[in-house]
């Protein structure tokens, strides 16, 4: 199901979101921005132990973290860092970015520009984005 565009697969990377980044998406209010949360939480996994190691596999520094995540009912201040695969990251910002859009929140033009995006009555924001370099770019309409 990807629209023109949104063809990108991600590099075989790992990526780390702290929780900090992640703590406004649950409080927010919006649905779709707590279903992010849930989507990227269970497509990756809080990690305990961070740092940097040797090529022999020697610890040069080491930090334990939190590996609860982001609790909403809770105003923990502990860092904790989300791991995921750079495919699901995209994979599910680009979902996030589908169901606004079917909600008619914002509106994504695949490889055209923005133009005249005013809906007439003034309020409309235009925001161009890139989240690949392999395709996922346009712009974000917001009603």
């Amino acid at each position: 199901n990807f629209h023109p565009g949104s063809g990108c697969s991600g590099r075989p990377i790992g990526v780390g979101i702290w929780s900090t980044a992640l703590r406004p998406f649950a409080f927010t209010g919006w649905p779709s921005h707590a279903n992010l949360l849930k989507q990227l939480e269970h497509r990756g996994k809080y990690v305990g132990q961070v740092g940097y190691k040797a090529p022999t596999g020697r610890w040069l520094a080491r930090s334990e973290l939190d590996e609860g995540g982001v609790d909403p009912t809770q105003d923990n201040t502990d860092p904790s860092l989300l791991f995921l695969r750079e495919s699901d990251l995209l994979g599910a910002l680009r979902d996030a970015a589908m169901a606004e859009e079917a909600l008619g929140n914002i509106k994504i033009r695949y490889g055209s520009p923005v133009g005249n995006a005013s809906n007439g009555n003034g309020s409309t924001e235009v925001h161009s984005i890139v989240a690949h370099s392999d395709g996922f770019s346009g712009s974000l309409v917001f009603k």
